[in-house]
């Protein structure tokens, strides 16, 4: 089953999209892309945050892998880029 739904299929159970993600993720653990992930055989550490609305895991998850929500990436890429512009215009005034 693929995930990529196109007109004419026919809608997809809840159950066969679960039995396809535990088959992929199997496969994937077969391959062995799991092995060596940092924090592998460490307890999840989740801190709760009240204002969080029921995402505080996924934001533990994403905290603990190194990463942050995609705004907060995206932002993080605009300032680094706003920062190389500012440099840059800079140099030219300097020059």
């Amino acid at each position: 089953m693929s995930p990529i739904r196109r007109d004419g299929d026919e809608g997809t159970s809840l159950e066969a999209w679960d039995s396809w993600i535990d088959a992929a993720i199997v496969e994937a653990q077969n391959r062995g892309e799991f092995d060596d992930l940092p924090g592998a055989g460490k307890p999840l550490v989740i801190e709760e945050n009240p204002f969080a609305a029921g995402w505080d895991t996924a934001f533990g998850l994403l905290k603990n892998a190194g990463m942050a929500p995609y705004w907060i990436e995206l932002d993080k890429e605009i300032r680094a880029e706003l920062a190389a512009l500012a440099a840059s215009l800079e140099r030219t005034a300097a020059a």
